[in-house]
């Protein structure tokens, strides 16, 4: 007699967590000299917005009006971008086609190389390219808003934020993007990291706090630690997550 067995297997799906932003003040303080912005670099992050439709920063070194190392933003038409201004010159890369919509998580990445050419990806899809123009590594370096507040702050979650020194690879950012693995991007080109910011809580449950819960650890190991600024509205913008991750 023969017996059909049938082996059903669990995979996890992706729950995350994030630290929240209000949309109106709340940022990150990163330290300024992590690394010279006027080179190349690469950033990634998982966001999920509470509400779109308006200029949401991610990630930005901003001085003023007419000097900013960059600005990564999603647009008010939904639309992944990145920018640069140099003594009130500034250049734009060619936005990436992907919706971003509210209440989706994305993966989304910025890759700047020496060429001074800049790839946008949106969940490590359809990389678009083009070249900018003169730039420089002037600005405060923040997460979820810039000092003159112009490119809006970002009304959502966002985790696990890392800056490497160098330019990634198609193949690198898709991998982040298409893993299920935590702390993947640890493992990525490690020796090239200026810092990771996780933003959630760890696997045990600890939170990722640096001198207190006004404190954003940076795990990579570099010491590049965050602090947090929750602005007029004390919503309470601090280290612990929303909600615990769920880890494969």
């Amino acid at each position: 007699m023969r017996y059909l067995i049938i082996l059903f297997l669990l995979i996890p799906s992706l729950c995350f967590a994030g630290v929240d932003f209000d949309g109106t003040d709340d940022y990150i303080d990163l330290p300024d000299a992590i690394h010279d912005f006027s080179g190349e670099f690469s950033i990634t992050a998982w966001i999920n917005q509470d509400s779109d439709g308006s200029l949401q920063t991610i990630v930005a070194k901003d001085q003023d009006g007419n000097n900013f190392a960059f600005v990564f933003f999603v647009s008010s038409i939904k639309e992944l971008g990145f920018g640069c201004k140099d003594l009130g010159s500034q250049t734009f890369a060619t936005p990436h086609p992907t919706t971003i919509n509210a209440g989706t998580w994305y993966h989304v990445a910025v890759v700047v190389d020496g060429a001074g050419d800049a790839t946008l990806y949106v969940n490590g899809d359809t990389p678009t390219t083009s070249a900018l123009g003169d730039r420089n590594d002037k600005g405060s370096l923040r997460i979820g808003e810039t000092p003159d507040a112009f490119w809006g702050s970002i009304d959502g979650s966002i985790t696990e934020v890392t800056i490497w020194k160098t330019a990634l690879t198609d193949e690198q950012v898709e991998l982040q993007a298409d893993s299920n693995r935590k702390r993947l991007s640890l493992e990525i080109n490690s020796s090239n990291l200026a810092g990771m910011w996780a933003l959630d809580d760890g696997a045990d449950g600890t939170a990722n706090c640096f001198n207190g819960s006004a404190g954003f650890l940076d795990i990579s190991g570099n010491g590049n630690h965050g602090t947090g600024n929750d602005g007029a509205n004390n919503t309470g913008l601090i280290c612990e997550a929303e909600t615990l991750l769920s880890y494969p």
